[in-house]
């Protein structure tokens, strides 16, 4: 059975809507979480601020800009008129500003990076009531970023060495002093100018590399640069290397940069192999705080010979590999504490340093250090779940007063991903493969597992996203090329391997055994070096339930199985990771570090997501009470969806004989009875569960009104809180609908043998049967519109054209009275020919038909013409005198359609 109702509760109430993955730059993340905001900070203005500023112009027209570092377009044409100065700017756009308000300095041509402060014009409309191209900032002012700037670079070449000559002049009305840095491969250089006064200069010679010079190309940008540090902490910088390759147009081809002053510092772990994954931990911290927080961290290398700046400390690292850190855990005495943690549990704590604030992330091990960066994102709001993470309010930068030490309560904390069937048409691409390795890391897991059973870890990708090819072809099931396949799964595997590392995430993979359960094995060939984890041929207990057919959240059922594990002191949890599984895991993962974790605290936490106050209690309240509803939803929920009473689809080829004698029979037999008997009580459940569901959504549709911070999908999207409400409001309607649509094919077929038990009955209730088929088909094409890719679709979709052929077949059965109300039975003189009137808008439609045999039959009708339809004849028109009608009938029902005649004193219809 394909798993996984996607539109099932769980996902709607436990985080659905994470909008289609869309690559948003840093930039741009910044701008969308500040839209709630009269003044918007632009760190960087540059082609990705351009494009979000062009693309949502009337999101942002009529607020304040406050660029803090832009570059003037030497491409451009500059402008200086008698009111208004137009300044093309590099990455797109222009800035007009009042001509009176332009430095003098600032005049003359130059590249140099500026700030300014100006508000977004209104777009212009184009030829198609599009935004034109151009974006236009009405400037305040404008000025440099800083007085002293890099105004030339030169490198003077010699037999016995290469120099860098920097000169740097001083554009402003006031004297300022700066440090000249130099880092080239492992040399370094400092040299503190005088002050340069007003208009003045100075120029700086440096010695680059005697005369072997080193593999520059191969040097990454930060050990290739020349910088000028003013002493606000500020910089500017330019790549020597790209000096090295040649004379430049301008200094925009030099990657010339500006950084603004810092607000804190953060010491980094040694920039060794051993110590990636510290590194990784604090640079993620770093960008984390920088999306929600004005702060600008300075990264600051150990093997750095200048004294600490008097700026708020950050520290991350394990003793081992940080000085800094092993210092402050000797100081403060927190040697004991630490080995009480265990190989993963961190330790936060607020300590000073030089007189100024710090704080300590450190951990015994590189993969607890992780986990301690994580705990600390929450305790500034960063919300982590399987769904992403909810970034806070855009704030101030300050250094928590926090005092935390923690450790997990389950050693293996796996995470085992089941992706979709092969031979489903929707498949994972790797990027989703490598979003759940991510948001393990984020939820603390520490081991991904996964499958090998029939490729369920191959990739294909999504059209027109993911063409960057990591190996060189498609996979599209069925498999025309197993060798293609496995190749495919081989090398997507080495990459997700690779990434996992980087993550402090272990790798394991599984096989299924003749019973289902999931066995530990060896890993692929491909996968060189790897290190295998005990216990292959254990298996893997994952903590799982029928609800995932449902998609369904079951939280509250996982908590108690999860308090057995803990209670039976088991060393590891286990959970599935797909679609209608994501709530529970998300619980796992607090439960497997918080035994006082609660359902109600889980989804208060979820709620608090996405609304405030009043509204995300109400919202927490609906989505506890929608998963009590769990196991009264997956009970009656027919299957191949949920455990109730199978979807029955009764109407077969034969039927149409209408041998009513052997149709009878069937439908009194005593195994379909039992099954009429378990399709009305399932039928009963399903309307109850749709009439329970009414309030709940209601509630989700009055609190989701609120607006709040984005939300940061997998791989960093983001999108603003109502996206996400609407979305998961939707699919909440999408849910309800679809219970609807089952349980109107249920009710179809009660419909349907009820006609056939009895006979004299059976048009009014084919008509029956045949509406609510094509009522149950219209919802699932509507559903499956909105859900066209997910693991569902193909059962939906089979389910959909199963209908279609059923509401075919009545169709067929019931010729022009398909569609039609039924009206009344009629009563023949001297006949036993069953006659049933139906009506359409327009017409009357009389059928008549034989419950055995053949007979004449005389109807007196208020017409002299009439059409007579009767399956496998062509139809044919009959005209009578007096308005009396000659019909043959039989078995096989005989439809006479007539024009509606009008009632007395009422207008013809």
């Amino acid at each position: 059975m394909t798993r996984a109702l996607a539109v099932g509760l769980g996902l709607v109430v436990c985080g659905i809507g994470c909008a289609p993955r869309r690559d948003l730059s840093p930039g741009a993340r910044s701008l969308r979480g500040q839209l709630a905001r009269r003044t918007i900070t632009v760190p960087v203005w540059g082609e990705d601020v351009a494009a979000e500023l062009a693309s949502n112009a009337h999101d942002y027209a009529g607020k304040t800009l406050a660029v803090e570092r832009a570059y003037l377009d030497p491409r451009g044409t500059l402008r200086i008129g008698k009111d208004l100065s137009q300044f093309p700017l590099a990455g797109g756009g222009t800035a007009l500003v009042p001509t009176p308000g332009v430095p003098p300095w600032l005049r003359a041509w130059t590249a140099a990076p500026l700030k300014l402060r100006g508000v977004l014009q209104p777009p212009r409309q184009g030829d198609e009531n599009r935004p034109a191209p151009d974006l236009v900032v009405r400037a305040e002012s404008i000025d440099f970023a800083h007085p002293l700037e890099l105004a030339c670079v030169q490198v003077e070449r010699g037999k016995e060495a290469t120099w860098l000559v920097a000169h740097v002049e001083n554009y402003r009305g006031e004297g300022a002093r700066a440090t000249v840095e130099l880092r080239f491969a492992d040399a370094t250089a400092r040299q503190r100018l005088p002050a340069i006064a007003p208009g003045g200069a100075a120029t700086v010679r440096l010695k680059l590399f005697d005369s072997a010079p080193p593999e520059w190309l191969r040097l990454p940008p930060e050990r290739r640069s020349l910088r000028l540090v003013f002493d606000d902490g500020s910089a500017t910088s330019v790549d020597v290397g790209k000096w090295l390759e040649g004379p430049a147009d301008s200094l925009l081809d030099w990657g010339y940069s500006f950084t603004p002053p810092a607000s804190a510092v953060m010491a980094l772990s040694a920039d060794k192999p051993e110590a990636e994954l510290e590194r990784f931990a604090a640079l993620e911290l770093r960008s984390y705080l920088a999306q929600f927080t004005d702060a600008n961290i300075e990264p600051r290398e150990p093997e750095a010979q200048e004294a600490l700046p008097t700026l708020p400390l950050l520290v991350v690292g394990t003793a081992r590999y940080n000085a800094l850190a092993a210092q402050l855990i000797r100081q403060a005495g927190l040697e004991a504490r630490l080995r009480e943690l265990g190989p993963e549990g961190y330790l936060l704590k607020s300590l000073q340093h030089g007189g100024q604030p710090a704080l300590l992330v450190t951990a015994a091990t590189p993969r607890g250090l992780v986990y301690g960066v994580y705990a600390l994102l929450d305790h500034y709001g960063v919300r982590f779940s399987m769904f992403g993470a909810r970034l806070p309010a855009r704030t101030a930068f300050r250094i928590l007063d926090v005092d935390e030490a923690r450790g997990p309560l389950f050693a293996r904390r796996s995470l085992v991903a089941e992706g979709a069937e092969p031979t489903a048409p929707a498949r994972w691409s790797q990027w989703q493969w490598l979003a759940m390795i991510d948001l393990a890391a984020k939820n603390r897991f520490n081991e991904v597992v996964f499958p090998l059973d029939g490729f369920e870890g191959t990739f294909a990708y999504e059209p027109g996203r993911s063409r960057a090819a990591v190996f060189p072809f498609e996979v599209s099931p069925p498999h025309s090329c197993l060798a293609e396949a496995l190749l495919a799964h081989q090398r997507g595997l080495a990459v997700l391997a690779d990434y996992a590392r980087r993550r402090g995430i272990d790798v394991a993979f599984a096989r299924r055994s003749p019973g289902g359960a999931l066995l530990r094995v060896a890993a692929p060939a491909c996968l060189t070096g790897w290190t295998p984890p005990e216990g292959i041929g254990q298996p893997v207990a994952v903590l799982d339930d029928p609800g995932d057919f449902l998609g369904l959240a079951r939280v509250e059922e996982t908590a108690r199985a999860a308090g057995a594990l803990l209670e039976g002191k088991a060393p590891a949890i286990a959970a599935p990771y797909r679609s209608g599984a994501m709530a529970r895991v998300s619980f796992l993962a607090r439960f497997a570090w918080d035994a006082a974790w609660t359902p109600e605290a889980h989804f208060r936490r979820w709620a608090a997501t996405l609304c405030e106050g009043e509204a995300a209690d109400k919202l927490a309240k609906a989505v506890l009470e929608g998963d009590r509803l769990d196991e009264d939803i997956l009970a009656a929920v027919p299957k191949p969806f949920g455990l109730g009473a199978p979807l029955v689809l009764p109407v077969e080829e034969r039927d149409l004989a209408c041998d009513w004698g052997a149709l009878r029979a069937r439908a009194t037999g005593a195994a379909v009875g039992a099954q009429l008997q378990e399709l009305k009580t399932q039928g009963r459940k399903l309307r109850e569960l749709q009439a329970r569901l009414e309030p709940l959504y209601a509630a989700f549709r009055e609190a989701l009104g609120a607006v709040a911070p984005p939300w940061e999908g997998p791989l960093f999207e983001t999108a603003p809180a109502a996206q996400r409400g609407d979305r998961i409001a939707e699919a909440m309607n999408r849910f309800r609908a679809l219970l609807g649509a089952l349980a109107s094919v249920q009710e179809a077929t009660l419909a349907y043998y009820a006609g056939l038990a009895e006979p004299a009955e059976a048009l009014p209730q084919l008509v029956v049967a045949a509406g609510k088929y094509r009522k149950a088909r219209r919802i699932l094409q509507w559903v499956l519109s909105r859900v066209p890719h997910s693991e569902m679709a193909p059962t939906l979709a089979a389910l959909a054209d199963g209908l279609r052929e059923q509401a075919g077949r009545l169709g067929e059965w019931l010729g022009p009275a398909a569609e039609a109300e039924p009206g009344a039975r009629l009563t023949l003189a001297g006949s036993d020919a069953i006659v049933h009137l139906l009506r359409t808008r327009g017409e009357d439609i009389f059928a008549a038909y034989k419950l055995a045999g053949e007979e004449v039959v005389h109807l007196r009708l208020g017409t002299t013409e009439a059409r007579v339809f009767r399956r496998g004849q062509p139809p044919k028109t009959l005209r009578a005198e007096g308005g009396v009608f000659l019909l043959a009938v039989s078995t096989v029902p005989t439809y006479v359609v007539v024009k509606r005649a009008a009632w007395p004193g009422q207008p013809a219809p």
